[in-house]
């Protein structure tokens, strides 16, 4: 797992909006899903670097290497990452039994027309 603090606060000009689009607890909802997401998004071992380069250059200390040792990610994104492989298997388990269901009926209307053939056949041979 990697630990974030974020300092984040709405545009004073754009408070109506973010109140409107995402609530007052806007916080709540939109910081841990776009954090995960950006996690996922960029190369967190180069953006790691830079920074704390950076901010070691400051204390006159310089960084050599930087390492992510341990990655883990919290239960609620593990947990996100199943439901969503469960419904796509789950949609691929529906998506096969329409198709069945679909060669299923076709199978049913060439045999029913199998049989109304062979009634009309049996009633023109017993009008003769």
């Amino acid at each position: 797992m990697v630990g974030l603090r974020i300092l984040a606060r709405p545009l004073s000009d754009q408070l109506p909006t973010v109140y409107r689009t995402l609530g007052a607890n806007y916080d709540d909802r939109f910081l841990p899903s776009v954090m995960q997401e950006t996690m996922m998004a960029v190369t967190l071992s180069t953006e790691i670097r830079r920074v704390l380069t950076d901010r070691a250059a400051t204390f006159n200390i310089a960084v050599d290497d930087v390492s992510i040792i341990s990655l883990t990610f919290g239960k609620e994104f593990t947990d996100a990452i199943e439901a969503k492989q469960i419904a796509a298997q789950e949609a691929e388990k529906a998506k096969f039994a329409v198709e069945k269901a679909k060669f299923i009926g076709m199978k049913l209307f060439d045999h029913q027309g199998e049989a109304k053939v062979a009634q009309l056949i049996g009633q023109a041979i017993s009008k003769k």
